[in-house]
């Protein structure tokens, strides 16, 4: 993780972790990297769809959370995880787009089952929050909560960190800006930062 990212399309193979607990997504395979991306002051990576993602571990070990990214979708019929968090491939937690033919984003947690929370979006730049509590989970895009859901949570887990997959054979193509991970409640400066580096106005 020593060379950086000098110019429009280099490949990204790692993303440091900038709460300083050492959680760096990494992509050893070059044929898997996402690439940088700039334009007009912002900055970003963008997934192929076919085989981009990057990875970490983490301990899944306390209730509530939330994920958070800014992104744009690139394509409306492709289903894949934005940022996920996996335990292996029947079991994860994520933000992604639907398969539902349009710009459908999902908040879901599947393990027994699958529980969605969903909104349908534009393919501009967004902001969403997926919030996961031992009893509820609930989408918001762009500050305004959509939809809410029960919820089956355990933690106590050792999952994979993903940007651009939520499991194997599944990628999304996407621009992703800016992604947090936050436990406990969030107050409203994490959704300016976001938006920010995101070019949305809440």
């Amino acid at each position: 993780m020593t060379i950086a990212v000098l110019a429009d399309g280099d490949p990204v193979g790692a993303m440091r972790d900038l709460s300083g607990r050492g959680h760096h997504l990494l992509q050893t395979s070059s044929a898997s990297r996402p690439v940088y991306k700039t334009n007009s002051g912002l900055h970003w990576l963008e997934g192929d769809g076919i085989d981009d993602f990057l990875v970490s571990t983490i301990a899944l070990d306390s209730y509530p959370f939330q994920i958070m990214a800014g992104f744009s979708m690139l394509a409306a019929a492709d289903e894949g995880g934005i940022v996920a968090l996996r335990k292996d491939n029947s079991a994860y937690k994520t933000l992604m787009q639907s398969s539902a033919g349009s710009y459908q984003l999902r908040a879901t947690d599947r393990a027994s089952l699958t529980l969605d929370a969903r909104s349908n979006v534009s393919d501009a730049q967004q902001i969403a929050t997926a919030s996961f509590d031992a009893g509820a989970m609930s989408l918001a895009v762009n500050g305004v909560v959509k939809n809410t859901t029960t919820n089956t949570n355990t933690s106590g887990d050792m999952v994979d960190l993903r940007l651009f997959s939520f499991r194997d054979n599944d990628r999304w193509q996407g621009r992703i800006y800016a992604v947090a991970l936050a436990t406990g409640s969030v107050g409203p400066e994490v959704q300016v930062w976001l938006a920010a580096r995101s070019g949305v106005t809440l």
